[in-house]
């Protein structure tokens, strides 16, 4: 999906549309109003493809460790015991 905010008048053609042209689809939609209009992923390349791909599970791999750090702040000091499963990368992952 693309959203594109409803305005007045436009400075950002990428992230905005004028009230006139989301009013001809829709004569409900008022200034500030998000717009959202289907994309083809034909339209992108297959890099562009790869690259939200990558993106994508780098978001996610960064809120594992956001979670699994918020988790553990809580205990510093104590003492904890574990085993350690595997090694990637450097970074241990333990049950």
């Amino acid at each position: 999906m693309l959203l594109k905010t409803v305005v007045d008048a436009i400075t950002d053609p990428a992230r905005e549309i004028s009230l006139e042209e989301a009013q001809f689809e829709d004569p409900e939609f008022e200034v500030g109003d998000l717009m959202e209009r289907p994309v083809d992923f034909a339209e992108f390349g297959r890099s562009a493809v790869q690259a939200a791909k990558q993106r994508i599970i780098q978001r996610v791999r960064e809120g594992e460790r956001t979670k699994i750090r918020d988790e553990f702040t809580t205990k510093v000091g104590e003492l904890l015991s574990g085993e350690i499963q595997q090694i990637e990368r450097g970074k241990l992952s333990s049950c």
